[in-house]
């Protein structure tokens, strides 16, 4: 928010921690640096498993981040700097499964959109859109698309969100499209991007 500080994820290692599973980013934590790339500093020395989805508070006080714990990840909020206890909050409401992905916080810092499994899920897991105000950790699914939901952004001045949608999950190779809602579910729509032909030489 200072349009100065660039805050990012790091992993420590590379690697499978089971000889049947591939390898992956691990003992994540997290840095900071100057947008002129001094001043490189590590706030965090938790080695965490998994972390994702990085975002800070619009008055640059705290951080919010997704961690992975007990095959579930819960929402950490901590002081920017990295410095002392964390909290940790689990979305209340009606879910298949206590994993959440795609965390975004709002403009406003009221509340987050993330995706998850619909408790509705019967095909297989179909990843709807939920919001959950950040006071009472109560949730609302806004969408019943039976597909996969990702990469949720707030708009800053209407009451909307836009996302991702895999409109043939989980068929390969995928096909997305880019849709908005009004923040009480109303209003879907989707946005045609047309392409430039592409010229052959």
């Amino acid at each position: 928010p200072n349009s100065s500080s660039i805050y990012f994820l790091k992993a420590g290692v590379f690697r499978n921690y089971s000889p049947i599973a591939s390898r992956r980013p691990h003992e994540y934590d997290i840095f900071s640096v100057d947008a002129d790339g001094n001043n490189l500093a590590r706030l965090t020395d938790r080695k965490e498993y998994l972390m994702s989805d990085l975002s800070i508070t619009s008055d640059g006080k705290e951080m919010l981040y997704l961690k992975r714990k007990d095959n579930r990840q819960p929402i950490c909020i901590a002081a920017v700097d990295g410095k002392g206890e964390y909290s940790e909050i689990y979305p209340q409401g009606s879910f298949h499964s206590p994993e959440i992905y795609c965390l975004a916080l709002s403009p406003d810092d009221q509340s987050v959109a993330f995706s998850s499994i619909s408790a509705s899920s019967y095909k297989f897991f179909e990843y709807e859109l939920y919001v959950m105000d950040l006071k009472t950790h109560e949730s609302r699914q806004l969408t019943k698309l039976q597909s996969h939901i990702s990469s949720p952004v707030f708009f800053h001045k209407q009451a909307k969100i836009m996302f991702m949608q895999y409109i043939n999950w989980p068929n390969k190779p995928p096909e997305y499209q880019i849709r908005t809602i009004d923040l009480d579910g109303s209003d879907l729509k989707t946005i045609d991007i047309e392409f430039p032909a592409k010229q052959v030489e």
